[in-house]
Order: structure tokens, then C-alpha cells, then sequence
């Protein structure tokens, strides 16, 4: 009979004579305890850790026994307070139908507590995609050789088909590079977006110049993060002064005024000659400065300079997929100085056939352009050089041209 009870033990022999023990308590206990109750373990959600810790109440000093088939996970004691907790042997991910039971001290075994047990150790897959451009790792070196006009669309792939399934994507548009992936998941400001949706990044008339790292989680609290190269968002430049005109001989620089919207000049060429930034030419803001000892050293003509430039002040890297920053161009004409009148010297208002050669000069004028005469009747006076020869009676005119600088 199940109780408590104070036994002792007589033996006697044939003749009468005994011996008695002293009193005993023996309690005999059949009844098994009640299941584990409580018990609190990753069944709904899932856990992100392969030895995952499992709780519960239970009576005091019973054995709790953790099994998955015959296969031992844990055991421990319930505490004076009712309460248990244990952390599971190593689990392989996936679903894990777990028994629970206690065992009293006279080895009476409650029924069993079952439970689901779930576990994703493993982080979900993720994908950004910036028109062809696919990224899908961390990368710890960051170039910025993507260029896009105007505005681009990202759009992020994500999947956990073999775990607890996608919980949220979030991403950061930053303008530098993070260090190592834990410096990027701790950082703030992060952006939630529907799964499989997609956002577009506008360059305001302006420029934009960033990364993307997107912040992936599953169900399991598991985090994938990965990240894009440098993005280029620009908008074209263009020129606000369409002609120059330079006088040979002037000393003040020509100003061009572009506007940049973000870009910087990269170079200029005059036809297929480049020309030297510092040399020829220097950028001020938002104004292009010509020397004027490049433009005195082009002839008197018609050219068209045309400039080129690096969107956001970033090399332009050609690819198949990026968008080249248009080119401006510039008409620049060369005129010829004004020229000071000058005169004739050495000449006589008549002279008689035979005379000695004759030398002529220019007098006034300015800057140094070549001279040269013209007879107007080479057969009465024959000109070389600066030299006039008598040839025979009659008139002629002598006509002076001095050469532009």
C-alpha cells in the first residue's frame, strides 16, 4: 500500500527465542510524476544556435531526461523551485521532434512532454542587383566604377529555402566603405523594404556617389550581409559658354563657364591635340580659364575645343554597362591684332634710270609680324627683299605688308 510506514523485522527461532530490529520507515511511492510542464524551447521560432538551451518546471529533484528517439540530448535535475534549464548536446539544423520526461527518486518516469524542436544556424543567401551588376558576398575593397545617369533602380534578392525563411531585408546607402561585416550590422539608420521589392536612387540634378550594403534576416535571427561596389548617380554637364574669340596679341585669359552639376573637367582637346591643364588652360570652379600664351600661339582660324569630364570627380571607367558623361564643346576664333599704320622710308619721289639699287624700310607699326614689299610694275622696278632695282623709265607704286601676329 503506497504511504509511509515504520516497519520492523522479528525472527524468531523453533524454541521461542527472537531478535527484533529497530523501527524502519519505508515510504512506497507507484505514482509517476506529472509531465514536464513549461517547458520553453525554440518551437515556434526557430533557434540560431545548434546546442540550444530548453527550460521548464517539473517537480523538485526529479530527473529530467531530453531525448530525441533513443538518442540521449540532455539530462538535469529540477530545481527546489520547480524550474530546469539545460543546453542541448550539438544538433544538426533542421526539425527535431524531442521527448520529455522526469524520474522521481523511486524511478517512477512521468509521460513524455513532446516538443518541435527547430534550429538555423545557417545565414540566408542575398543578392543586389544594380541593372546587370550582381553582388553577392561582403567585399572588404570598395572602387567606385559604376556610372549611371540620372537615376538607377536597386532591387535585392534574398532566400533561406532550407531554413526558417526570410524575416526582413533593411539596407544603408553610404558614401564610404565599412571595415569588416560586424561594423556594418551594428551600425544605425537602416532602411526596411518589402521582400522583393525595389528602390530608386535619384541624382537631383547633382550627383550621388554611394554603396549599398542590404541587411538580411531570417526567421531564426540569423544575419547575411553583403554589399555593393561604389555607385556613380550623376547628371551630365553642360556648357553655358558656346563661343570665345581671341585677339592675337592680348594678355588676359579667355573664361568659359560650364556647369558642372557635381563633375570636374577632366581634359580638353583642340581637335585631336590635348591641351595641358596648368599650361593652356585652369579650371576655377565653375569656370575654364584659356592662357593667353596658348591662344596667341594658335594661327589666325576657327576651332572647336571640346571638354571632358570625370562624373562626380571619379575616373570614368568604360564598360558595357555604364553610361558615359557627354563631352561640351567650345568655338574659339583667333583673330588678327589691329595693326598701326606704318610708312615707307628710302624712297625718293623720282629717280633716273640706272641709279644704284635701292634700300626701303618701314617705319611705325607695331609688334614684329614679317614685312614684305610688292612693286606694282615689276618690269620698270623689280623688288627682292627690301631691295628696289631701276630697270627701265616709267612709273610703279610700292606696296608694304606686314604679316599678323
Amino acid at each position: 500500500m503506497e504511504g509511509e510506514h515504520n516497519l520492523k523485522v522479528k525472527i524468531m527461532d523453533k524454541k521461542g527465542n527472537f531478535t527484533e530490529s529497530e523501527f524502519k520507515n519505508l515510504k512506497i511511492d507507484k505514482t509517476k510524476p506529472l509531465a514536464p510542464a513549461s517547458v520553453n524551447s525554440p518551437a515556434i521560432s526557430y533557434s540560431n544556435v545548434n546546442t540550444p538551451l530548453i527550460s521548464g518546471t517539473g517537480e523538485p529533484g526529479c530527473v529530467i531526461t531530453i531525448k530525441e528517439g533513443n538518442l540521449v540530448l540532455g539530462t538535469t535535475t529540477v530545481d527546489i523551485d520547480n524550474s530546469w534549464a539545460t543546453n542541448l548536446t550539438a544538433s544538426v539544423d533542421g526539425i527535431h521532434n524531442i521527448s520529455i520526461t522526469q524520474t522521481d527518486s523511486a524511478l517512477n518516469t512521468s509521460d513524455e512532454t513532446p516538443i518541435t524542436l527547430k534550429i538555423d544556424t545557417v545565414g540566408p543567401l542575398g543578392e543586389i542587383n544594380i541593372r546587370e551588376n550582381k553582388f553577392t558576398t561582403f567585399l572588404n575593397k570598395i572602387t567606385f566604377g559604376m556610372f549611371f545617369k540620372d537615376t538607377i533602380d536597386v532591387t535585392f534578392d534574398a532566400s533561406d529555402e532550407n531554413g526558417s525563411g526570410v524575416k526582413t531585408i533593411e539596407y544603408l546607402k553610404v558614401n564610404s566603405e565599412f571595415q569588416t561585416k560586424e561594423e556594418a550590422i551594428a551600425s544605425s539608420g537602416w532602411t526596411q523594404i518589402p521582400i522583393g521589392s525595389a528602390f530608386r536612387i535619384n541624382s537631383n540634378n547633382n550627383h550621388d556617389k554611394f554603396i549599398i550594403y542590404p541587411r538580411i534576416t531570417d526567421n531564426a535571427g540569423n544575419i547575411t550581409c553583403i554589399n555593393s561596389n561604389g555607385v556613380i548617380v550623376y547628371t551630365d554637364s553642360n556648357q553655358s559658354t558656346s563661343e570665345m574669340i581671341f585677339t592675337k596679341t592680348h594678355t588676359t585669359n579667355l573664361k568659359a563657364v560650364v556647369n558642372l552639376n557635381g563633375n570636374t573637367v577632366k581634359t580638353i582637346f583642340n581637335g585631336s591635340q590635348e591641351l595641358s591643364n596648368g599650361s593652356d588652360y585652369q579650371v576655377n570652379g565653375s569656370q575654364i580659364e584659356f592662357k593667353p600664351s596658348y591662344l596667341d600661339s594658335l594661327p589666325v582660324d576657327k576651332y572647336s575645343l571640346t571638354v571632358y569630364y570625370n562624373p562626380a570627380g571619379i575616373i570614368y571607367n568604360q564598360s558595357d554597362y555604364n553610361s558615359a558623361p557627354l563631352t561640351t564643346s567650345i568655338n574659339l576664333s583667333i583673330l588678327k591684332a589691329a595693326q598701326n599704320p606704318f610708312d615707307i622710308v628710302g624712297l625718293n619721289s623720282s629717280y633716273t634710270y640706272g641709279d644704284d639699287p635701292l634700300e626701303i624700310f618701314i617705319d611705325s607699326g607695331n609688334e614684329s609680324g614679317v614685312v614684305s614689299f610688292v612693286s606694282s610694275d615689276e618690269s620698270v622696278a623689280k623688288i627682292s627683299s627690301n631691295t628696289v632695282k631701276i630697270l627701265k623709265v616709267g612709273t610703279f607704286k610700292i606696296t608694304a605688308t606686314k604679316a599678323s601676329e
